[in-house]
């Protein structure tokens, strides 16, 4: 048994304090509440020192700004999306399409070496329309000139060739390497994949073909059935299968 030094209670159990010493009871024990002089004083409760927050409107407010935050990084600084890296390779695929299109330079080829051929019949002609057309287009590459002027300067060679096998041929020539020259495009419905003018930049439109190849096959048809004459006919044919061939390439690749 033991006595609170404060109220003079009995208790069983009594609390000893920790800074003066003394035993006091339950409802007494803390030093602020028997008035303890060897307890340290105790700064005064005052008013908060900043108002109290909403914790749901902070969470809201910084769940907005991450969000925000992502969606910048994501779309406006980041090179690393899907979307760029695809473009990127698209891009890539396109250009080099672009600066080295052997398919093109092939059936330009094909359709220099058939006419020699036809018009000349001896090697001298095939040596020439194999060897001097990609010669001179390696030579223009190799020079600092702009490529749409690069383009048309490699075409020399075979308008030549044209010039010494016919001149109907010749004027369809200058007719059929022009027709990129057209300064606006003419499409038709895109289900047919034809176009007339430039090639469209667009990686989605390259599957379609020229209509110019078509339209030239058709009028060496319709000369050979007035004229008979077996060269343009041979000429319309093989510019046929050019473009069958650059149509299947690029449904390909």
């Amino acid at each position: 048994m033991g006595k609170c030094s404060f109220c003079g209670k009995e208790v069983l159990l009594p609390f000893r304090c920790p800074y003066c010493g003394l035993y006091f009871c339950t409802e007494h024990r803390l030093p602020e509440n028997h008035d303890c002089p060897a307890a340290p004083p105790r700064l005064p409760l005052g008013p908060a020192s900043h108002p109290k927050k909403d914790p749901f409107k902070l969470i809201k407010t910084k769940s907005t700004v991450y969000r925000a935050s992502k969606r910048n990084v994501r779309i406006h600084t980041s090179p690393y999306t899907r979307e760029n890296i695809y473009h990127a390779i698209r891009t890539s695929r396109y250009k080099r399409r672009l600066y080295v299109d052997w398919r093109s330079a092939g059936r330009k080829v094909l359709c220099v070496f058939g006419m020699a051929a036809v018009t000349f019949g001896y090697i001298p002609a095939f040596r020439y329309a194999i060897t001097v057309s990609p010669t001179f287009e390696i030579f223009l590459s190799s020079l600092s000139i702009p490529a749409w002027l690069r383009g048309y300067l490699a075409y020399i060679p075979m308008l030549f060739v044209l010039a010494m096998s016919h001149e109907m041929l010749h004027a369809l020539a200058w007719w059929y390497y022009g027709y990129p020259a057209i300064p606006i495009p003419v499409l038709v419905p895109p289900f047919l994949g034809i176009t007339i003018g430039p090639k469209p930049s667009n990686a989605k439109e390259n599957a379609g073909i020229s209509l110019a190849p078509l339209l030239l096959t058709v009028i060496c048809y319709m000369n050979y059935r007035v004229t008979g004459d077996t060269l343009i006919l041979g000429f319309g044919l093989i510019n046929l299968f050019g473009m069958g061939y650059d149509f299947i390439s690029a449904l390909a690749g």
